[in-house]
């Protein structure tokens, strides 16, 4: 083929290259288990299946005519020029091939840059950049042979690609479950009468905001509200990731392990235990405030709380997290586009500016919160969970202009995270006080585990996490310095639902009990 069509061999070679580099969009639409549909709020349709076969065919055209012209400059001896001709497209040949390899090999990922640091990791990228293209030029004789060998490997992959996209679009996976209707509104609870607003910032680290909390940032109503809140010194989680830290904190039990088993079912094990137990409703903290006569709510992200727990949930929201998927789009056109964007860039870091990951978290972390001041401000529910995707990473927001506007950082950004929780709080107890609910409301504020990359701030880590209580007419702060346990929380909220726990030092007494 190579020696009778040769248009024909470079054609084929083209859509090999084509393929490799649309690895990172196959990927987020292809492999999609039973374990990924627990954190899908949609699923990839047959609008992203079409716009990659699409965008397959408009690469391999552009790589045909690249190939076509490399051998013209070749040819002509003009090989300084084939050479620089040859740069551009390889880099996004590797890149796909970066994504690839990403998915199996972690250190390519996240933890490059937290063995190395995020400043050293970008000289370190550039230097790999620097030595490649030096090594096309020294190699520009030979580099279409070298990359013909490479394409030539790796183009089983368009049988595959191409073949498991086809077979989606005839037979597309099986929908989401809808969720089941939500629990019976019950009757307002009588005014004045203690309500739980439950906050868990994810990630938010207690050393780094509050013992080496950054000069540069202001976390004013953290401060206040440390002011006038049980505030504990040495509380820890029940994990260092958020499963199965939320499930181990509504349920007040700790769990180990645990392991998504399909959209709507998420398998839990407590330690040394062998046998796992199915995440529900009646297992948590809301069973039991429907219980006491009242109506709950969650308002969260990552973990699919409505398909879960709606049983007991009067109201609720989540967000998915971004995925290739969900963040290019779902208009044809908008996802052609943003898939061939997606070439020039990863999660966190793009060419263009914010990537598209970056772009999905601030428009869903606006409607989010705009939701969670609502159901936090509403007398109608006397238990509500907010989960907030904050101070994790990605790190949108500027706290000098405050704007989400700050692009390209994995690590530096989390001083201007702390600033955007600090922004959240502020605003969250605004809507509650201008509801006049602040007086009867007790606010618990805490964390589902520490900066899991605080190193990368200044060299130190520590695992603990925040935990205030603001207790319904608490005007004074109370420290508590024991150890203990955020597993505890459930616990706590019950007793003073129950009207066990009364003031500060009632609830400092409760802790010391357990």
């Amino acid at each position: 083929m190579k020696q009778s069509r040769p248009w024909l061999y470079d054609a084929w070679l083209a859509l090999s290259a084509a393929n490799v580099s649309l690895l990172g969009v196959w990927m987020g639409l292809l492999p999609y288990s039973e374990p990924d549909r627990f954190y899908a709020n949609s699923l990839p349709s047959r609008t992203h299946d079409a716009a990659a076969l699409t965008n397959l065919v408009l690469l391999a055209v552009v790589f045909f005519l690249l190939i076509r012209a490399l051998r013209k400059l070749l040819a002509a001896g003009k090989t300084k020029a084939a050479a620089g001709l040859f740069l551009i497209p390889a880099l996004v040949v590797l890149n796909g091939l970066r994504m690839l390899a990403a998915e199996g090999l972690p250190i390519l990922r996240s933890q490059l840059m937290q063995v190395a640091g995020e400043r050293t990791a970008f000289w370190l990228a550039a230097a790999a950049l620097i030595l490649m293209a030096e090594r096309i030029y020294a190699w520009r004789n030979r580099l279409l042979r070298i990359a013909a060998l490479m394409a030539l490997l790796l183009s089983p992959f368009v049988l595959f690609s191409v073949g498991q996209t086809v077979v989606r679009i005839i037979y597309p996976p099986a929908p989401l479950p809808a969720y089941p209707p939500p629990a019976t509104r019950l009757p307002p609870v009588a005014q004045g009468h203690i309500r739980v607003v439950w906050v868990i910032f994810d990630e938010l680290d207690y050393r780094l905001a509050f013992v080496d909390r950054p000069g540069s940032v202001a976390m004013t109503e953290f401060d206040r509200l440390r002011g006038e809140s049980l505030f504990a010194t040495h509380a820890s989680s029940p994990a260092t990731d958020t499963l199965p830290s939320i499930p181990s904190l509504l349920s007040g039990r700790l769990f180990a392990r645990y392991q998504p088993a399909g959209p709507d079912d998420l398998l839990l094990f407590e330690p040394g235990s062998p046998a796992p137990e199915r995440w529900s409703g009646p297992t948590t903290i809301f069973a039991s405030a429907r219980r006491k006569g009242l109506n709950t709510g969650v308002i969260g992200f990552y973990i699919p709380y409505c398909r879960v727990l709606n049983d007991v949930l009067t109201g609720c929201s989540w967000y998915e997290t971004s995925t290739r998927a969900n963040a290019s789009g779902f208009q044809f056109v908008t996802v052609v586009g943003n898939q061939l964007r997606s070439l020039a860039e990863t999660s966190f870091f793009s060419l263009f500016g914010q990537s598209l990951f970056v772009k999905r978290r601030v428009r869903y972390l606006g409607e989010l919160h705009e939701n969670a001041c609502k159901m936090a401000s509403d007398p109608d529910f006397g238990l509500v969970f907010l989960h907030y995707p904050v101070p994790h990473a990605p790190h949108p927001y500027d706290r000098i202009t405050k704007s989400f506007t700050k692009a390209n950082t994995m690590f530096a950004g989390y001083p201007d995270s702390l600033a955007l929780a600090d922004r959240l709080l502020g605003q969250l107890r605004e809507a509650i006080t201008r509801a006049g609910l602040w007086d009867s409301t007790l606010l618990l504020v805490s964390s589902d585990h520490p900066y899991r990359n605080s190193r990368q701030i200044d060299g130190k880590s520590d695992p603990r996490v925040p935990f205030l209580v603001k207790l319904p007419g608490q005007r004074t702060s109370v420290e508590y310095s024991p150890p203990m346990h955020t597993l505890v929380s459930r616990g706590l909220l019950e007793a003073a639902l129950e009207g066990a726990i009364r003031t500060p030092e009632d609830a400092a007494k409760w802790l010391e009990g357990r």
